[in-house]
Parts: C-alpha cells; structure tokens; sequence
C-alpha cells in the first residue's frame, strides 16, 4: 500500500504590485520493482519556490530521494539530493541542476549467481540548459539545448569473475530541440559513458565506453475538444555502441587460488534501432492525462569479440594456453517498448492553495530474438530464485498467477501529491 503524509504551513506573498512568491511542496512514493517481501520502493521529497514578475520568473527547488530495494534482483539503499534553479524571460530561459547521490552500503545485481556488487558508492552530475524564442520570416521558432555532465565511483566491488570495481565513472550528454512552425520538432540527443575497471587495489584491468545516438522528427496535432487535447506522433533513428578490454593478471589479482597467469578480452557492440512513437496529452478543468510510449526495432547488429588466457604452471595447474573468438549472437529482430502513463488531478480549494493528485505508470519490455534469448539463458544458467512452497499444483499455479498480476501492477508505479500556494 502507498501512503503519502503532506503537510504545509505556506501561503502566496505579494511582494509588489509586480512581484509574488509562490512555493509548492511536493511528496511522490512508488515501486521500482514489486515482489511479495522483497520490493524495490523509493520515496521523495520536493520543496520550491517561483518569484513572478510581469517580465518573467525565477524559480528554486530542491529534491531528496530514498531509495531501498530487497527485491531479489536488486538489493541496495540510495540516497539522491538534487537542486534546480530556472530564470525566465520573454525570449529565454536559463536552467541548471545540480545533484549527487550516495549508496551507503553495498548495491546487489543480481541476488543470484552471477551476482555483482558494489559498495560505498558516491557520485554528482550537473545539467546546464537554455531555450531561445526567436522569429523568422514572421514564424515563432524556438531552439532548446542541455549538456549533462556526471561522474561516479566506488570504494570497492565484486565483478563475480575477480574482485574490482567501475573506477573513473563518467558521462557526458546532450540534447537539442529546434521547435519548427505548424507543429514539428527536431529533436537530437547523444551520451558516452565511459568507466574503467579496477581492482579493489586501485590496479587498472580494464575499461569500457557506452555510446548513444539518436534523431527524432515529431509532429504535434491540436484538436478543439478539451483546454487541451493533443497527438504528438514522431519517427526517429537510434544507435547504441558498446566496446570494453581487459586484461587480468595474477600480478593484479594476488590471492593464491587466481588460476591464471593471464585472462583477457576484447568486445565490440554495435546497434542500430528504428523508433515510433506517440505522446497523447488530454487536459479537462482540473483533469489532465498523458501518455508517451516509444518503440525500438533492432534492424542491424554487429557484434565481435574474443578472449585469451593462460593457466599458472605449478602442482595445481597445468600451464596451458587457449585464444577463441566470442560466439556473440545477432540482435537482429529485438524489440523494446517503454512507455509512461499519468493520471492527474487538481482540487481548486482556494486561489492560494492547489492540491494536485498524481498517478504514474512507467512500463518496459524486452522481446528478444530466439539467438540472442538462448545466448542469455545458457549465460546465465546458473542464475536461480527460489519460490515458495504450495500444497497443490493448482494453488500454486493460483498464486503464481496473482503474484504476476501484482508484480505487472505495482511495479513502475507510484503516486504523489503536490500542493502549490
């Protein structure tokens, strides 16, 4: 059950005749991931302030979130504390945010085998932002941009195959948006995640970088039906890269069981992705409805890889010596949907207090192709999580039923309510 407690001791100042402040809080709780005992839950809590004036606004607001997670896929605690600042006026807007996070103890993937974790994490990021209104030839264009910097690390971690961690943990990351007349939007946005792989002696074994491209063209329909009823379909192109080396020693790997004198490998990713999809916004007095769903179709894929290695020579073992190239499969013909509902009302109480109710549903889905699925399933053979007991095979069935229901329900769920004053 979500149970959210508000509270507010705020009203509208008026400063001015041109100047009035209004704050707004704002407490959100929701699942991540939902089991029966083990759920994944986070909560959140927002306070802000808008300083209005007849030629714009400044606005500050800063955030906290607790995450835990017992689920049997992800276990840990998270700590995320951001802060916004926005200055508005009639041809831009600035916008920055600052924010950081911690995880205080250790975080789990995978709570069976292989398992990986990671411990004391710590990391902060920084968005910068602006959007441009400007004229051409008597059409309203408005050009939007973001830079997105972050950074990670880690004390110490347990890669299941050695004993390291993700050192040097960066991203960097943009987004453009050119606004067009009659309703288009271009869209394009682009991300490399960088890391290193360490030992948990700060000894480099490796590293990895993650790249991400895409292009959107959008295209938002109007109709004269509510305050606000609209479609916004769009098409775009994506790709994803990946590539990674190691190399691991028993000169960096230093406990006497290690069999190896070398272990090492190369891989390189590389995907491309036609997207559709639709944004659908309807707004009604104090109603409003959104959903924006997105869809991938892996068409290309290429994908190599190998790996050497050579035993220790002593009365344990034998010394000897194998390269092979990675049986990678093809990607071609997978599919992700992911997509986000909300549902939300605003109660009119009083002029200077505004409760808002809202419901989100996030959802994502994985289909694989049959290559790509025995490939993770053989991989990861020796992954397992244990089920309950039932007395009969048709309660358990019963069960299993009700507990996929509950799991597809609540997971990616959450609810908030926000009160401006």
């Amino acid at each position: 059950m979500l149970i959210i407690f508000m509270g507010a001791a705020f009203s509208e100042i008026k400063a001015s005749q041109d100047l009035t402040f209004s704050p707004y809080i704002d407490s959100l709780v929701g699942f991540l991931l939902f089991d029966e005992g083990n759920s994944s839950y986070f909560h959140t809590e927002s306070i802000g302030i808008n300083f209005k004036t007849d030629h714009g606004h400044v606005k500050i607001d800063g955030s906290y979130l607790k995450g835990k997670s017992d689920n049997n896929e992800l276990l840990g605690d998270l700590n995320f504390v951001s802060v916004n600042f926005e200055i508005s006026r009639k041809f831009y807007t600035i916008r920055s945010c600052f924010s950081s996070f911690s995880i205080p103890d250790e975080l789990k993937i995978l709570g069976g085998k292989p398992r990986f974790s990671l411990k004391n994490g710590n990391g902060n990021s920084v968005n910068l932002g602006t959007d441009l209104d400007f004229y051409i030839f008597e059409n309203d264009f408005r050009l939007s941009a973001n830079l997105i910097l972050g950074n990670a690390s880690f004390e110490e971690g347990d890669l299941y195959y050695f004993y390291g961690k993700p050192d040097d943990f960066s991203f960097l990351g943009g987004k453009i948006k050119f606004s067009l007349p009659l309703g288009f939007d271009i869209l394009t946005f682009g991300g490399n995640l960088h890391c290193n792989i360490d030992t948990n002696s700060e000894e480099k074994v490796g590293n990895s970088t993650l790249s991400l491209n895409a292009i959107f063209l959008t295209k938002e329909f109007l109709f004269d039906f509510a305050d606000k009823f609209s479609i916004k379909p769009f098409l775009g192109f994506s790709s994803l890269s990946f590539s990674g080396t190691t190399l691991v020693t028993s000169e960096n790997q230093r406990y006497f069981l290690f069999p190896y004198k070398f272990i090492g490998g190369s891989i390189d990713e590389d995907f491309r992705f036609l997207s559709l999809g639709n944004s659908f916004e309807f707004k009604k007095g104090g109603f409003q409805f959104y959903i924006d769903f997105i869809y991938f179709f892996c068409f290309q894929n290429s994908a190599s890889g190998n790996y050497s290695y050579k035993y220790k020579k002593n009365i344990f073992f034998d010394g000897s010596f194998n390269s092979e190239e990675l049986d990678l499969p093809n990607a071609i013909g997978t599919h992700i949907f992911a997509g986000i509902a909300e549902a939300s009302y605003k109660f009119s109480v009083h002029k200077n207090f505004s409760p808002t109710l809202k419901l989100t549903k996030m959802l994502a889905v994985v289909i694989l192709n049959d290559e790509t699925k025995d490939f993770f399933d053989t991989t990861f053979s020796s992954y397992s999580t244990v089920s309950n007991p039932s007395n009969t095979h048709a309660n358990e069935d019963s069960s299993e039923t009700w507990q996929n229901f509950k799991r597809a329900l609540l997971s990616g769920t959450s609810i908030s309510l926000r009160i401006d004053f």
